[in-house]
């Protein structure tokens, strides 16, 4: 049986809202991934990244995955548990940068 929480951090600058750990709990132990990013998209909806590695290729900034998922159904209860734990977040501590917070 596996069991996904998370825990957030409200950082809030530019595009990023928040900064996520992810816990899978396994029979066989915990495995926790740092710097799941909580980003507010281009059109406005927020979207989870997992960590990745920036560099720049051509003078364009890019992202190299360095963890990510091989189904589509893991990956949405990622999502899921770091919405869950931005929404916990932001009832703690509200926005106040004047920035409408979408979950």
């Amino acid at each position: 049986m596996l069991i996904i929480k998370a825990e957030c951090r409200l950082i809030q600058k530019g595009s990023l809202l928040a900064e996520a750990t992810v816990t899978l709990r396994t029979e066989l132990g915990d495995l926790n991934i740092k710097r799941c990013l909580i980003v507010d998209g281009k059109d406005g909806e927020p979207f989870v990244t997992l960590p990745q590695k920036q560099y720049q290729k051509d003078g364009q900034n890019k992202y190299q995955k360095l963890v990510y998922c091989s189904s589509n159904e893991l990956k949405a209860k990622i999502d899921e548990a770091c919405f869950s734990a931005y929404s916990e977040a932001l009832k703690a501590e509200p926005v106040t940068s004047g920035k409408k917070a979408k979950v």
